[in-house]
């Protein structure tokens, strides 16, 4: 060391020892001249860098002073600590915390605990202040810790501060760990609770942690998350560390192993647990598997021969007779079995005697109807069935299941179905077996042929359900149920089970082209699709035949129905709402009945919903009856199936009973079972809906029913206003009473036109005056003149047929200009009947009479002409009846009779 070199140690010692005496000048100076010595570089002129930056620290001057002089030591010397170690000093003076941890983070890289624990210490107790307050307790915990593990002779690196720091963020760690156990976060709670331990009495927290260990170990089972089984290892070496007496984390470790299919690690782990506690049973059992998992048969054998006498002797007897099992030793298993006395053991010892060769006894249950049927006695099996507390799928219920199938097969070779059905039918009741469309349908058909057909329905009506476009199926299944109404089952469900599955069957076109294309295979010859139109109008005709109750009512309403709503929906495309299946996704054509039996009420709506809420959907719903027989040109038929739309629950309630159309209420369970169509659109709306569409039909069948009264060979214009009237009551509860109205209108004024061309003139004007007398102002109008003009033609053909008699022509002519009096042709011939009139009784010798009836027709015609001026014809006759009333005035015997009053010829001739 040279001159030079002294000069700048002297410096910078008098730089130091200024700053601790305080003398700020005399620092500053010091530290002056080492700059200027050095020329601002090298360590020593970053220590005076540093030495300047604490006397600025010291002093409180502006927050940033001592940053200057800071940085600039940090580019001096980038790998020393203390530039490092002042700049998070002033970071932390100023509150920048997570500058600070920076800082000494960077400081504790540049030394190691090797090269001076001293200072590592330092900056660790600095880094965890920082930590501290940028409330990373853990961080913090662990710094103090690491400090506080560096034993410096010459330096205590926790001062009382620092001690109380940790004791502090200790408690807190501690309280954490415990609101995370509160919260089942077991392993960010054991994360807490480590990090405190170094602040606890010595083995205060080895229960807590292990008893948390033990926690999260279950928690990582559960989940089942990534890498859980490694950290589950972790977690219980070290409880079996902390706890060496507690058997759990050694079982635990242990069953763990057997998990991962380490059964050598296992069985390890099980003979410590053993051989700590040689009394405990489970250790000895869990050995047992885990030999016989690695093939030591025999020792799995001792260990659990060792077990038959002490209290888990039953669990061990059932562990031994199923090894001896998995060996094929099943007489060994059942004497094992034999020596219980438990009755859940009863099923597993007949398995074991009927394996074996042996009987399984009267208390073997499904074993002992195997055996029965393997040594050739299926009478017996059966009677012994009815005996048997069955669980379909049980292993005794599939042995006796699959033996009871090969004993049917065997009387199928011989034909005799009816023996067959039976052992069918019992080992499907057994074992049901898997559901398979082919093996399905062989089943129905045996049951079928021999004289079950409910089961065969039954099963058919399964299998119709997963595969509800299996044409083959359905086809089977609608002649299984009409041979079982054949044979005398008339229930109302079987029948409604038929319906729908002909239903289907009617309107598939595909089914029909199938029938079609078999027949031309079968016969060798063509077949024109008339034909097949032919066939299947003539099976319809055969099912409502069939179908129809023994009271004798019209059943072929629900068969009709269906159709109807099946013909429908195929002109629709069909229904695919179900899962496509193994028939290649083919599109349904079917009724409502058939969309219930699938459950797809809802989803059929939806689909409805879709299309816009078609007409068709009446069909689809309670409205379906009264819609068939209103197709039928039967009206009246419809507008009484439209009485009560409601389910029997709502009908016995009283809903909806005040309403024209009484449907069930908004609440009502059985509402989309009842009106699929209807049931995609929300519960207040799909009520309503219904209720409208059923007003609408009913409007439609009340005028078709009065249009049929006035078509009929003798028009009924009574029945016909009784039906208007209907008709209008219906519209306004719609809502339409207008459109009703004008409907009633044209329905009576075309009607009328056809009765006028007839010349049936007394139909026509009941048909007007009874229309006249229901309708509003409205349309009333529109009824005036066509009245008039039959009146007008009635009097007319009247007067005609019978001249002699002018009393009904001339009321019917009145009453036709009272209606319209600027009809010139009833004013004429009104006009002139009344002057023919007053010539009769000017003839009789009634002058008197006769002028005031001509006197009584000149103010008519006045009033006429007003009406119609200019006409021609009117002013002729006036001046007729003009001349007529002179020359009888002059003839008159009393000019002065008494004046004539306008209604004087009210009275007839």
């Amino acid at each position: 060391m040279g001159p030079r070199d002294d000069l700048l140690s002297d410096a910078l010692a008098e730089a130091e020892a200024a700053r601790e005496r305080g003398d700020r000048a005399s620092a500053e100076s010091a530290c002056e001249r080492v700059l200027t010595l050095t020329e601002g570089q090298g360590p020593i002129a970053a220590d005076a860098l540093i030495c300047r930056a604490r006397l600025r620290l010291a002093e409180d001057a502006a927050e940033d002073a001592a940053e200057e002089p800071l940085s600039r030591a940090r580019a001096l010397a980038p790998e020393a600590w203390a530039p490092w170690y002042w700049s998070g000093c002033a970071a932390a003076h100023r509150a920048e915390l997570d500058t600070a941890e920076g800082h000494f983070d960077a400081a504790l890289a540049c030394v190691t605990e090797e090269d001076d624990a001293g200072v590592v210490a330092r900056v660790l107790v600095q880094r965890a202040y920082a930590r501290a307050l940028l409330d990373k307790p853990g961080p913090a915990l662990d710094d103090l810790r690491r400090a506080a593990d560096l034993h410096d002779p010459l330096h205590d690196p926790l001062d009382e501060a620092a001690r109380r720091t940790a004791a502090v963020l200790a408690r807190g760690r501690y309280e954490e760990a415990c609101r995370l156990v509160r919260r089942k976060e077991f392993e960010p709670a054991l994360d807490a609770l480590v990090e405190c331990e170094p602040w606890w009495p010595e083995g205060a927290l080895n229960g807590a942690i292990a008893e948390l260990r033990l926690y999260a170990v279950w928690q990582l089972a559960a989940r089942r998350a990534p890498g859980a089984r490694d950290r589950a290892r972790t977690h219980l070496a070290d409880a079996r560390a902390r706890l060496p007496d507690d058997p759990r984390p050694q079982h635990c470790a242990a069953r763990l192993e057997f998990a991962a299919r380490a059964y050598e690690d296992s069985a390890t782990l099980w003979y410590g647990a053993l051989t700590r506690h040689p009394d405990d049973p489970t250790p000895r059992h869990a050995l047992a598997l885990c030999r016989e998992r690695t093939g030591d048969a025999e020792g799995a054998d001792r260990e659990l021969t060792a077990l038959l006498d002490t209290e888990s002797g039953p669990r061990a007897r059932l562990a031994l007779a199923g090894l001896r099992m998995r060996e094929g030793r099943w007489g060994a298993a059942g004497e094992v079995l034999e020596e219980g006395a438990e009755s859940s053991e009863s099923e597993v010892l007949a398995e074991c005697r009927y394996r074996a060769g042996e009987p399984p006894g009267s208390g073997g249950g499904a074993w002992a109807v195997a055996g029965l049927v393997r040594d050739g006695r299926t009478d017996e099996a059966l009677v012994a069935l009815d005996g048997v507390d069955a669980r379909p799928g049980g292993r005794g219920e599939q042995e006796a299941g699959l033996l009871l199938r090969v004993a049917a097969l065997r009387e199928l070779g011989g034909t005799r179905w009816a023996e067959a059905a039976s052992l069918l039918a019992a080992a499907r009741e057994l074992a049901p077996g898997p559901a398979r469309s082919d093996a399905d349908a062989l089943h129905a058909v045996v049951l079928a042929m021999g004289g079950r057909h409910d089961a065969a329905a039954a099963l058919l009506t399964e299998a119709a359900r997963r595969r509800p476009a299996d044409r083959h199926l359905a086809h089977l299944r609608a002649l299984v149920l009409l041979h079982a109404l054949s044979a005398g089952d008339g229930s109302a469900a079987v029948r409604e089970q038929c319906v729908a599955a002909w239903g289907t069957l009617l309107h598939d076109a595909g089914f029909w082209e199938r029938r079609r294309t078999d027949a031309e295979r079968r016969h060798r010859t063509g077949i024109a699709p008339a034909h097949v139109v032919t066939l299947r109008t003539d099976l319809h005709s055969h099912l409502e035949a069939c179908l129809r109750p023994p009271e004798g009512d019209d059943s072929g309403l629900l068969l009709r129905r269906e159709s109807e709503a099946a013909r429908a929906l195929a002109g629709l495309g069909g229904f695919g709402g179900f899962a496509v299946d193994a028939s290649g996704g083919e599109r349904l054509v079917c009724g409502p009945l058939r969309i219930v039996e699938l459950g797809m009420a809802r989803e059929f709506g939806a689909y409805v919903c879709a299309l816009g809420g078609p007409p068709s959907r009446r069909l689809f719903s309670q409205l379906g009856f009264a819609q068939v027989e209103f197709m039928a040109d039967r009206p009246r038929e419809a507008l009484a199936a439209l009485g009560d739309l409601r389910c029997a629950a709502c009908a016995a309630a009283g809903d909806g009973t005040r309403e024209a159309v009484a449907v069930c209420a908004p609440g009502c369970d059985r509402f989309d079972e009842m009106n699929p169509g209807y049931a995609g659109l929300p519960a207040p709306e799909k009520h309503g809906a219904l209720r409208e569409d059923a007003l609408a039909l009913a409007v439609e069948a009340a005028l078709a029913e009065g249009r049929a009264a006035l078509t009929a060979a003798e028009p009924d214009p009574r029945t016909a206003h009784a039906c208007w009237r209907t008709a209008l009551r219906y519209g306004r509860a719609l809502g339409r009473y207008q459109d009703t109205q004008l409907k009633v209108a044209d329905v009576a004024l075309g009607s009328v036109a056809a009765l006028r061309r007839a010349g049936r003139f007394d139909a026509a004007v009941s048909v007007l005056e009874a229309a006249h007398a229901i309708l509003g102002a409205n349309e009333r109008h529109r009824l005036v003149g066509p009245l008039a003009g039959v009146l007008t033609d009635r009097g007319i053909v009247a007067f005609n047929a019978a001249p002699g008699e002018l009393d009904g022509p001339l009321d019917d002519l009145r009453r036709a200009v009272e209606f319209n009096p600027h009809l010139s042709r009833a004013q004429h011939t009104l006009c002139l009947l009344l002057r023919l009139h007053g010539t009769r009784q000017r003839q009789a010798g009634s002058v008197t009479g006769a002028l005031r009836t001509l006197r009584a027709l000149l103010g008519r015609l006045d009033a006429a002409l007003a009406l119609l001026p200019h006409d021609a014809e009117l002013e002729r006759l006036r001046d007729g009846v003009r001349s007529d009333v002179a020359g009888l005035a002059a003839a008159a015997p009393d000019p002065s009779a008494a004046p004539i009053a306008p209604d004087d010829l009210a009275g007839g001739s």
